[in-house]
């Protein structure tokens, strides 16, 4: 048996990279799988690869700094896979990159509300149905900046160390 058979996992920004080897390998493993990201075509791409290994998993096209947007998601996969079991916040924007007084401070700001409020915004969704479970998962991905200097990344970087503050 699959040692995660009957989970239901959400993996946000599953559409390339880190998020969709996550995804893939959480189905291989016997999750069900709801990826979520702003691009369709990407987050569509992977789930025909896990259905084409075998897995049952949906697409959710999500803007996580959308609070309300993300409680629909939640409910669409509550609905369609069930109750969620392990949420992974790999999602993640990182365009302002430069000394601060060259970056544009929207651009600088955006990338600090896709990390930090988009992660917050996917656990306040998910936490109340896992603690009225008493069970369920929640793991938020950190990365370079959080503890060390990273040089021209500091709106990435920021949002990062405060999601390991969150956390």
């Amino acid at each position: 048996m699959a040692r995660l058979t009957d989970t239901v996992a959400v993996i946000t920004g599953g559409g390339r990279g880190i998020g969709r080897e996550i995804a893939l390998q959480q189905a291989r493993e016997g999750a069900k799988i709801a990826v979520l990201a702003r691009t369709r075509t990407e987050i569509e791409e992977t789930v025909s690869l896990i259905e084409g290994e075998g897995g049952r998993a949906i697409a959710v096209t999500t803007d996580v700094i959308d609070y309300g947007a993300v409680e629909r998601a939640f409910a669409r996969i509550a609905s369609e896979l069930g109750p969620v079991n392990l949420l992974v916040n790999n999602h993640g924007s990182f365009q302002a990159f430069g000394p601060i007084w060259e970056c544009d401070p929207l651009v600088w700001w955006r990338d600090v509300e896709v990390n930090l409020r988009g992660t917050f915004h996917t656990c306040r969704a998910a936490s109340p149905r896992m603690l009225a479970r008493g069970k369920g998962r929640i793991v938020n991905l950190v990365g370079g900046g959080t503890g060390n200097s990273f040089p021209h990344g500091s709106g990435y970087a920021s949002s990062k160390a405060a999601i390991m503050r969150l956390t």
